[in-house]
């Protein structure tokens, strides 16, 4: 099926936002190749199709629940909130693209010719996976076990990678004039970290335990650390978390919060190398493939990871511990060759194994696995 000059319905479980997800990149690069785009937000107060300024083709949809009859308690059905939906739109649909992993089982309520469905999270209920298996046309995993998880039906599954944002790609091109412009301490490596600090997935006693061994490296946390305090008042803040406590305590540690995402893919251009480090004897399959490798892996510098399951045929990218009790030996030993492991020759092999997963790369893959 060729993505261009379609009408193409995508389902989000989030509204539109600025912090551009996938959902909403794969919106972006399908309207800029002459689709109409409608990107369909959860239900709100209001009935509306707004266009995207800052894109042609591109509206955003919202949409208000139908009120059960005669005011009968109980939710509104899918099939009626799929009527409404295109009741906005407004004409019949190409392609469905659903990124909803709760809401609409039966995908061929909208009568699309084609449907995907884009799999991220965990299915919760096992009848909402049997009805998207057999209402749609393809199911796109983000990893293996993830994949595995999904029951037989009409649907064909592939497993499917992360996309990379265009902003790593502009970043690195400009990655020689960032560090120029950086400041770094004398004699000390940087290590990079990108995500929530608080995820219940890292493996924070190992982490801190890199930390007090390698006092003269400088671990840069990029990341939210902080949550809403239920004790707070008028909107406080507080950490509330032993392992942030001890990252704000530690002195070769520098943390910077959440940041827009243009500083923080600069900032990321400034490392040395990267560290995951995740529970994987306890979060294997949830941990199993993080964009964020992805990520690190387009500045080309190493990275230092826990198992990750689905990076294990592709050591030769990066060095990962086989289990995560051995994450400080492999640590530890990649220091001593730092050089060596990024060398020219392996940042280019890393670099170029991300390139492949640019938007409009992913775009022809997804087009391709609906032509076969």
């Amino acid at each position: 099926m060729e993505l261009r000059e379609k009408t193409i319905v995508i389902l989000s479980p989030k509204a539109w936002g600025v912090d551009s997800p996938a959902r909403q990149l794969y919106a972006r690069f399908l309207a800029r190749r002459g689709n109409q785009v409608y990107f369909v937000n959860p239900p709100s107060q209001f009935n509306s199709v707004t266009p995207q300024a800052e894109e042609e083709n591109l509206f955003v949809v919202d949409y208000r629940l139908p009120k059960p009859i005669f005011g009968l308690f109980g939710k509104s059905s899918e099939d009626s909130q799929a009527k409404r939906i295109l009741k906005l739109i407004g004409q019949a649909v190409d392609l469905l693209f659903s990124f909803h992993c709760c809401a609409f089982g039966n995908l061929s309520i909208f009568g699309a010719k084609k449907t995907i469905f884009y799999l991220e999270e965990w299915q919760e209920k096992s009848s909402h996976a049997q009805a998207v298996m057999q209402s749609a046309d393809l199911v796109l995993a983000l990893s293996n076990p993830l994949l595995a998880s999904l029951p037989e039906g009409k649907a064909k599954k592939m497993r499917f990678e992360h996309a990379l944002h265009p902003a790593f790609i502009t970043a690195e091109k400009r990655s020689k004039r960032i560090r120029a412009n950086t400041q770094f301490t004398t004699g000390r490596l940087r290590c990079g970290y990108v995500g929530n600090l608080q995820n219940e997935f890292i493996a924070k006693e190992l982490f801190q335990q890199l930390i007090r061994q390698h006092p003269t490296v400088e671990f840069h946390m990029i990341g939210p650390f902080v949550k809403n305090s239920n004790l707070a008042l008028e909107g406080n803040k507080t950490w509330e978390d032993p392992f942030v406590e001890y990252l704000m305590g530690a002195p070769n540690v520098r943390m910077y919060g959440s940041l827009m995402r243009k500083r923080m893919t600069e900032l990321v251009q400034t490392m040395d190398f990267f560290l995951v480090c995740y529970d994987s004897d306890q979060f294997a399959d949830k941990v199993a493939n993080p964009q964020k490798i992805l990520e690190y892996l387009s500045t080309g510098n190493l990275v230092v990871a826990s198992p990750t399951q689905d990076y294990k045929d592709r050591q030769n990218l990066l060095v990962m511990a086989d289990r995560l009790e051995e994450l400080p030996e492999q640590f530890a030993k990649s220091l001593k060759k730092i050089e060596q492991l990024n060398s020219p020759d392996l940042k280019a092999k890393r670099m170029a194994f991300t390139q492949q997963f640019q938007y409009e790369q992913q775009l022809e893959k997804i087009a391709q696995f609906l032509a076969d």
